[in-house]
């Protein structure tokens, strides 16, 4: 019984300390912080759904308890959404923005598809072995495509945004173009184009792979991408390398000072990315859809992965919950019309929560619990609500006696205008005479002169104007600012340690009564 209740305050003490985010700057204060944004995200995304006169409980519960299906889209997007976001969170660390995790899944399935064409029967089901090879296809192909990424920015400076959004147009383009069956880029025979291409002429007819396959290749990446989560945490956490890789994200300069080489680290990184990148590609377009459709464009998908790897903080372990949670919401998202709704909502939905997790830094120092017990604890105490009484008084004083002050040297300052400007003119003819002297022929002791005498000039002019008060309102206004900064110190100080004393007793209260509990269990 003993070891019970000491395992259940320990349980208690660890989640307070979860909710609260005690541990500064810790990884648990990370994640709850995220975790504050998606509640935060869903209460504003439950607002805008009953703005539209739908029920706010039932579109989740569509999302959620259809999302949550184990079937192979969920745990296709999951695949691709951990793969995709971990290549876009380790450019992250390392100071780099892949935004070309579109251009680089399509560019992977893109080869693919040739090679489909070109040495594969697409009539026929696609085998293991072949599907493998159009795998390490994908990879490579995306890896090799942001590698072009990284060799402009490393040896030419030019900026990794610009160079893999440029590079994710060129991709579409080039996708409208071979996959057109009018071009005739595949094959030369009309006919035989428009057997495997699509007569819109913007995508490619489905390929044959058995369900088996298909189901086997998406659990296997699943788990890689778990593996490379893992890997990638034992990296950053462990490793020498990782710690450069966290340099160069954190200081560039610092990171050349430290002997650390700045075009290495962006190649190798931009290319471990485009290569997660490609592979997530391979389950997108292979495996689930079977299809290269809707080329007109970037693939939306990818840029998910960006929102889903900022909403983990980049952390690889805490990118495995965020692309669950955006792979429920993706899989859900086909259950709306049940409810009216087009899909076009789940991007509001997801865009608000996103904007939350943009924000999420300032959940760092949010902890409900602590602030609430806080609260109650300070205004049922009687002595403290004495004090800040007294403070308020004490800060409606000031101000008064502020706007008197300020008020007073307000037209002081206006009643010595006269003798300011006049001083400011005589002294500032003397200074000017002075700044226009050429010095250059001067030598070192008369240039010293001259700068001791421009200096004494300025020296005398802020003397004048001091006695004449010209800076008495101005000094006034921060003698008033500093002594209400004082009692608000002052005032804090209190109540931090009233809040500690009365803390305290609120502690022994709580361990009397689960000794108290204690002793009638055991009775």
């Amino acid at each position: 019984m003993n070891n019970f209740i000491l395992k259940l305050q320990n349980i208690v003490k660890n989640a307070s300390v979860f909710i609260r985010m005690e541990q500064q700057k810790s990884s648990l204060r990370k994640v709850a912080s995220s975790i504050w944004a998606i509640v935060f995200g869903i209460v504003i995304s439950m607002i805008f759904v009953a703005t539209s006169n739908k029920n706010p409980v039932e579109f989740f519960n569509i999302i959620f308890s259809k999302g949550l299906y184990g079937d192979k889209f969920l745990i296709g997007y999951l695949a691709i959404f951990l793969l995709g976001s971990l290549g876009v969170g380790l450019g992250f660390k390392s100071g780099y923005f892949n935004i070309g995790v579109s251009g680089q899944m399509m560019f992977g399935s893109l080869i693919s598809f040739l090679v489909i064409y070109k040495a594969m029967d697409p009539r026929e089901d696609l085998s293991k072995g072949s599907l493998v090879l159009l795998m390490l296809i994908s990879t490579i192909s995306g890896a090799l495509l942001a590698m072009i990424a990284g060799l402009l920015k490393a040896f030419f400076n030019v900026h990794e945004v610009i160079s893999t959004i440029l590079l994710n147009w060129i991709v579409v383009y080039l996708c409208v173009y071979i996959f057109n069956w009018v071009n005739n880029a595949i094959w030369s025979d009309p006919i035989i184009s428009k057997q495997f291409l699509l007569n819109t002429g913007d995508g490619t007819q489905s390929i044959k792979i058995s369900e088996d396959n298909k189901i086997a290749f998406i659990t296997a990446t699943l788990i890689l991408g778990i593996f490379i989560a893992l890997i990638l945490w034992f990296i950053f956490s462990k490793t020498t390398i990782g710690y450069k890789v966290k340099m160069v994200g954190l200081s560039k300069s610092n990171a050349k000072y430290s002997g650390i080489n700045e075009k290495t680290i962006v190649i190798s990184v931009l290319t471990i990315s485009g290569a997660l990148s490609g592979l997530a590609g391979f389950i997108y377009y292979i495996i689930l859809q079977s299809k290269m459709v809707d080329l007109t464009i970037p693939l939306n998908i990818g840029f998910d992965t960006i929102a889903i790897s900022l909403l983990a903080l980049n952390a690889p372990i805490g990118i495995i919950f965020t692309s669950l949670f955006y792979a429920v919401l993706k899989n859900g998202q086909t259950s709306l019309f049940l409810i009216d709704l087009n899909g076009e909502s789940m991007y509001m939905v997801t865009g608000l929560i996103i904007f939350m997790a943009a924000l999420s830094i300032m959940f760092n120092s949010f902890r409900p619990i602590y602030l609430i017990r806080r609260f109650f604890l300070l205004h049922l105490d009687k002595e403290w609500k004495e004090s800040y009484k007294k403070y308020k008084i004490k800060l409606s004083q000031l101000n008064k006696s502020k706007i008197e002050d300020l008020k007073k040297a307000k037209q002081e300052h206006k009643d010595n205008k006269k003798a300011f400007l006049e001083t400011k003119k005589t002294i500032n003819k003397k200074i000017n005479n002075l700044l226009f002297t050429k010095i250059q022929n001067y030598t070192d002791d008369e240039k010293l002169q001259y700068y001791a005498k421009l200096s004494a000039l300025k020296t005398e002019l802020n003397i004048q104007l001091d006695n004449l008060g010209f800076y008495n309102y101005k000094n006034k206004k921060n003698l008033h600012k500093s002594l209400k900064i004082s009692h608000q110190n002052e005032f804090k100080k209190t109540t931090e340690f009233k809040h500690n004393e009365l803390l305290e007793v609120f502690n022994a209260k709580l361990s009397q009564m689960f000794k108290i509990k204690k002793i009638k269990g055991a009775k």
